[in-house]
């Protein structure tokens, strides 16, 4: 059970994150609680991304300051981890453009 109310990760994921990327639940689960404005979620608008709901991603770092790119769906009150995995530095980019983009004060 995850230390992230709602969070569930299928087996299948935990399986490619772990196996593919490297990553362990227990570093999503420091991302989440690291991440400084969990209400400031992006959405995945790459068209052949789409989803119903639609993907969200963060990027956030671990407690050893490994900075991952986390993707969720928000679905009947819980959020399902889709993928979890290093940011690449032009991801990093976008990421810090598109809040500023959206949510400029």
């Amino acid at each position: 059970m995850s230390k992230v109310p709602n969070l569930i990760v299928p087996p299948g994921v935990v399986y490619k994150i772990e196996t593919i990327h490297g990553v362990s639940v227990g570093e999503v689960e420091e991302c989440f609680f690291n991440y400084e404005t969990p209400e400031r979620y992006l959405i995945d608008d790459r068209e052949e991304h789409a989803t119903n709901p639609p993907t969200h991603w963060f990027i956030s770092e671990t407690n050893r300051g490994r900075k991952l790119k986390i993707m969720i769906v928000n679905r009947d009150g819980n959020i399902y981890l889709k993928s979890a995995y290093d940011a690449k530095e032009s991801v990093l980019k976008l990421f810090r453009q598109k809040i500023m983009e959206k949510y400029h004060d």
